[in-house]
């Protein structure tokens, strides 16, 4: 029997597949999910359309198991690596699914690919937002297919439609006006602006047609910021920042202070750090005392609070540092050579302030030139 990865080599996979019986065709579409997602989709979805029951079986089955794996690739998106990995991969395997759909097919086979596409993580909502705009997939069809998806899969799409052009956006708004209007769960549209967080997204207006039940701060603040499960609490402190222009920074003060987990306080940490400069000036003394006593990882988080509360100007931040943790100078100097919006308060800075980088803050000046000159090699 040939192995699927002799039959995938040199792009021959179908005249491959043409050779073999059905039983080889089964074996085939059952070793795929072995390998990698990008390449184990050309048996499985030769397998999907197969009037075999056992061959479609197997493919199903296969199909599960990669969509499993990408799954776990995406479950972190902290880590940026495995993250990056699963992305490339939905990439491909969704624009293989894509490919699938033409504009004469059968509604039953419509809805099948298109519904796999709107329910698969990562690159999905991206390849569903694209046969509607190219028009593979009718606006009416795609309101007939839509609510039988999950609402998050829902949210999904509707996320892909908002980072449109406005052009595209006013074409589509009243169709994906009433996906919004659809969208019944509380816990699924806190999980949605929670991960829009982590994105470093902001919240696009468009949102606000959600019910308001559904993204009531004070829901959130009694459900999930009071709750028990760290994880839970994690979750709302993210959602609200996402919803509110500001957080009540007393709530903010009485978790920081009765908070024990470093991972709940590092959140704050960052919604503070995701603000308008100035936005948290409240803040700035709660923080610093966390400062002087946390670990390296913890205090860098809370440095870049610091700044962003706009309580102090950042030389005498800098003087902070050298004074109480001289060991996260080096950080600090990694962070400014990323050009991140913490470089450019110091880009300001130094403008500002030129005389105080001239002798013991003289190594942040070389950190923004290496920025720079990573940035723009070409103009150096």
């Amino acid at each position: 029997m040939a192995s699927v990865k002799t039959a995938l080599k040199f792009n021959t996979f179908e005249s491959k597949w043409e050779l073999l019986s059905e039983e080889e065709r089964a074996a085939v579409v059952k070793d795929a999910a072995v390998l990698e997602p990008e390449i184990a989709i050309l048996p499985v979805l030769a397998g999907i359309t197969s009037y075999n029951f056992i061959v479609r079986n197997s493919a199903g089955k296969s199909l599960k198991i990669i969509q499993d794996k990408i799954t776990e690739l995406l479950s972190d998106s902290y880590d940026s690596k495995t993250y990056l990995k699963g992305m490339e991969a939905s990439a491909s395997v969704c624009s293989r699914i894509y490919a699938q759909i033409y504009s004469e097919m059968p509604f039953n086979e419509l809805v099948f690919f298109f519904k796999l596409l709107l329910e698969f993580k990562g690159k999905g909502a991206h390849f569903a937002f694209q046969a509607v705009y190219t028009e593979l997939v009718s606006v009416a069809s795609m309101q007939k297919i839509i609510n039988t998806v999950s609402e998050a899969s829902r949210l999904a799409f509707v996320d892909r439609y908002i980072q449109t052009s406005p052009g595209i956006r006013l074409k589509f708004g009243v169709p994906f006006k009433r996906i919004l209007k659809s969208i019944k769960s509380r816990d699924v549209v806190v999980k949605f602006y929670s991960d829009l967080f982590d994105a470093k997204r902001a919240a696009d207006p468009f949102l606000n047609n959600i019910s308001h039940d559904l993204r009531d701060p004070d829901q959130i603040i009694s459900n999930e910021i009071k709750s028990l499960s760290l994880e839970k609490k994690i979750m709302g402190l993210k959602a609200l920042s996402m919803i509110l222009t500001k957080i009540s920074p007393d709530l903010l003060i009485d978790i920081l202070a009765a908070q024990e987990v470093k991972k709940v306080r590092i959140v704050i940490y960052n919604i503070i750090e995701n603000s308008s400069m100035g936005l948290y000036p409240e803040l700035f003394y709660p923080v610093l005392q966390l400062f002087y006593k946390c670990d390296k990882q913890e205090a860098f988080h809370a440095f870049k609070a610091l700044i962003v509360t706009g309580k102090q100007p950042l030389y005498k931040l800098l003087d902070l540092v050298m004074d109480n943790y001289p060991s996260l100078m080096p950080v600090i100097n990694i962070e400014i050579s990323t050009l991140s919006k913490i470089s450019f308060f110091f880009i300001q800075d130094i403008a500002l302030n030129r005389e105080k980088y001239l002798k013991s803050n003289f190594g942040v000046n070389l950190a923004c030139l290496l920025g720079m000159t990573k940035k723009r090699p070409e103009r150096v």
